[in-house]
């Protein structure tokens, strides 16, 4: 992946200096550059190259940037690691058989999740209220209609695919938080917080939101991702039990109503 990032910006970059031309938006032309390399990567527009390329710098600093966020522990995962019952926690771990997920990772998860579906929200009540704008502020360059566009998504098919990206990591998450507290549960007595029940409202509004979006390639994509889900869920014994199964059920099947 570092390779793959260090050769898309230095792909772009050198598209920038080796630019064919720059476009004049005042006069509707191109101001050719006649000392270009032919054989090396070059752009039409150097202007929107530059601005492309401040975008992915800025996404691949984002990314390593949480990549490596995600590396270092915690304070208290520090303090945990080193006190003298990390003998007994390492086994308490093992016992209730079901992997804990670091703290930083949770954090992630919890983001990604909550606004995913606050995300999800603001589409289907803009979709609903019937305007143009994108979150009510920006006129589109593009499109006019007010069904081409999804939230802050100038075309509804990304803001649909975006939320199906999210979705099975949500699912999941909700999946494994279920697990691990029915496993402290049975192994310490205790009820555990059950703060993970929050997911439910944000995972039905991004199931929602691609069959509102009215896009054709979003709609497909859920529909088989949410048959598979099923079928997995109901024929894997060791996934969910009872009760967790029929609750996860029945959120699929309202989420489809």
């Amino acid at each position: 992946v570092a390779c793959l990032t260090v050769y898309m910006l230095g792909y772009i970059l050198v598209s920038i200096l080796n630019a064919r031309s720059t476009y004049n938006w005042d006069f509707n032309f191109f101001e050719y550059e006649e000392t270009y390399i032919k054989w090396l990567p070059h752009t039409y527009d150097k202007a929107a190259t530059i601005k492309s390329f401040c975008n992915f710098l800025g996404l691949a600093c984002c990314f390593w940037g949480v990549r490596d966020w995600l590396l270092v522990k915690t304070r208290s995962e520090r303090m945990e690691s080193t006190s003298d019952e990390d003998d007994s926690q390492h086994m308490f771990q093992e016992e209730i058989s079901v992997p804990p997920i670091p703290i930083r990772l949770k954090r992630l998860l919890w983001l990604l999740c909550i606004s995913g579906g606050l995300l999800a929200l603001v589409g289907i009540v803009q979709r609903l209220d019937g305007t143009p704008k994108l979150l009510w502020i920006l006129e589109r360059e593009r499109f006019g209609s007010s069904t081409q566009g999804f939230g802050p998504f100038g075309y509804r098919g990304n803001g649909a695919s975006y939320l199906n990206m999210i979705l099975p990591l949500a699912v999941g998450f909700l999946m494994w938080m279920m697990q691990y507290a029915k496993s402290v549960r049975m192994k310490t007595g205790r009820k555990s917080s059950e703060s993970h029940f929050t997911l439910i409202p944000a995972i039905c509004m991004m199931m929602a939101a691609p069959f509102i979006s009215l896009s054709r390639g979003g709609f497909v994509v859920l529909g088989y991702m949410l048959l598979m889900g099923i079928i997995w869920i109901l024929f894997n014994r060791n996934l969910l039990k009872g009760k967790q199964k029929a609750g996860l059920g029945i959120i699929l099947l309202m989420s489809i109503g």
